[in-house]
């Protein structure tokens, strides 16, 4: 796919939120060290309908409508950049203004939309795919967290070798979104969350590194 729908971002650092006392609609005041390159900010998981960078330290971010009256747990403040850390963060977005994707997050992309991929729902490459929804569900129990990270390696496993012959026979790929090598840096079941949150990470055939979290 040679159109972006993964997009990676750093997760800024924030060192104080407060709502803005008598503020309509709620309002978050925001401090951290450096918002100067901030694009999006989220509020429990779901995005601030309007923010504004006050300074370089300081953003006032409108709470969603969704979570007017709820506490909010989760706060977090993206940039664009993508700096190859465990700070680094994926989303998958449909937008108006598609883009294309090459090199390094074109890999990236390539491989995280094939783990994804259930088997038999591709026209073309009917057994393809890392069927990992289906793998991770079919195991997904608090007291089966081994179940669920032993299903999730084996899919990144299968889901290498596949996009490795895949990727075989196509001479319009360069180097850097060529699949090396891949390793499951984290894969730890979160019982709290029910959820599996992992990390890969992928090595393309020009040595560049990514890393790319996930959580199930």
């Amino acid at each position: 796919m040679d159109l972006k729908v993964i997009y990676l971002r750093d997760v800024l650092d924030v060192s104080y939120a407060g709502e803005l006392p008598e503020t309509v609609p709620r309002t978050l005041e925001i401090e951290g060290p450096d918002f100067s390159r901030a694009v999006r900010v989220e509020i429990n998981e779901e995005p601030s309908p309007s923010f504004v960078t006050m300074s370089k330290q300081r953003i006032w971010a409108q709470v969603p409508e969704s979570q007017e009256k709820e506490t909010i747990r989760t706060l977090a403040v993206l940039s664009n950049d993508y700096t190859n850390t465990f700070r680094s963060q994926l989303k998958f977005e449909l937008t108006n203004q598609p883009r294309s994707v090459s090199g390094l997050q074109k890999l990236i992309q390539s491989f995280l939309l094939l783990l994804l991929r259930t088997p038999g729902t591709d026209a073309w490459y009917q057994k393809t795919g890392g069927g990992i929804q289906k793998l991770v569900g079919a195991h997904f129990s608090r007291s089966n967290a081994g179940g669920v990270t032993a299903a999730f390696t084996t899919a990144v496993h299968r889901t290498r070798s596949q996009l490795v012959a895949l990727q075989a026979s196509n001479t319009r790929l360069s180097a850097s979104e060529k699949l090396g090598s891949v390793a499951v840096l984290s894969a730890v079941f979160n019982t709290q969350q029910t959820a599996l949150l992992a990390r890969v990470e992928l090595i393309s055939q020009s040595g560049q590194r990514a890393i790319a979290g996930l959580e199930l």
